[in-house]
């Protein structure tokens, strides 16, 4: 297994969450939430008993779960460009929450036909 370097972000001096820097934007991204889930809807007495336990049933359905609520949430472009900017992580653009939340911040090349398709629900 090669050797990752981390990115630590520090959660109110109470957690800190650790992104490979080699991750993708989309995979920086999605950890982030997926973290961010778990922080939020984990208890943290449960914590050290889900760790031990990672084979069994609830914890699959815990973790499918927090997948989920992560990869929700990243796709509200007002929550993204929220969390990238607090945290001081590079914005990208990548999908059209990324391009709803950082359009005006990333330089990129004029694409009208994209415009037009990423308008279109």
């Amino acid at each position: 297994m090669g050797k990752h370097s981390f990115a630590m972000l520090q959660l109110c001096n109470t957690a800190t969450i650790m992104i490979k820097e080699d991750s993708s934007p989309y995979e920086r991204d999605t950890t982030l939430f997926h973290e961010l889930a778990h922080l939020h809807y984990s208890p943290p007495d449960n914590l050290a008993t889900i760790f031990v336990s990672r084979d069994n049933l609830s914890y699959k359905q815990m973790e499918a779960s927090i997948e989920w609520i992560g990869r929700k949430v990243r796709a509200d472009p007002t929550l993204l460009r929220h969390a990238v900017l607090a945290f001081g992580l590079e914005p990208y653009v990548y999908d059209q929450a990324s391009y709803q939340a950082f359009n005006n911040l990333v330089r990129q090349p004029a694409l009208p036909i994209l415009e037009s398709f990423l308008m279109m629900d």
